[in-house]
């Protein structure tokens, strides 16, 4: 079975889906980030506990990405649930968040798009 490597962001809400290397661990305090978060993204990533981040070019998601990323969704009948998006400061790419309210369709997404898989801990 393929591991997924996951970095923690946050030690409080989120924990590993799989472990992999202890040392791409890392926790906010750690580094200086810039989140942009809605009441919506966050109330995202509580109701639907699988969460996969992808990181992008600063400048965002390339269109075709996009597109794909939103016909994934529509393969499956479910609607896409953006989490969280983070810029960490001084860094030339982003995170972007899509939640799932299953497994198996959180890790279908990171074998189509690559990512890191977390399960929030309803914090």
């Amino acid at each position: 079975m393929e591991e997924f490597q996951c970095r923690l962001r946050s030690a409080a809400s989120l924990r590993p889906v799989e472990q992999g290397d202890s040392s791409a661990y890392m926790h906010r305090a750690e580094r200086v980030m810039r989140q942009i978060s809605s009441g919506k993204a966050s109330a995202n990533e509580s109701k639907y506990p699988y969460i996969v981040e992808l990181t992008v070019t600063s400048d965002g998601l390339d269109v075709g990405l996009g597109r794909r990323i939103i016909d994934f969704h529509k393969a499956r009948h479910i609607q896409p649930r953006h989490g969280r998006s983070t810029i960490p400061r001084g860094e030339r790419e982003a995170h972007y968040r899509w939640c799932f309210s299953d497994l198996e369709t959180a890790r279908a997404f990171v074998e189509q798009f690559g990512g890191a898989l977390y399960k929030t801990t309803g914090a």
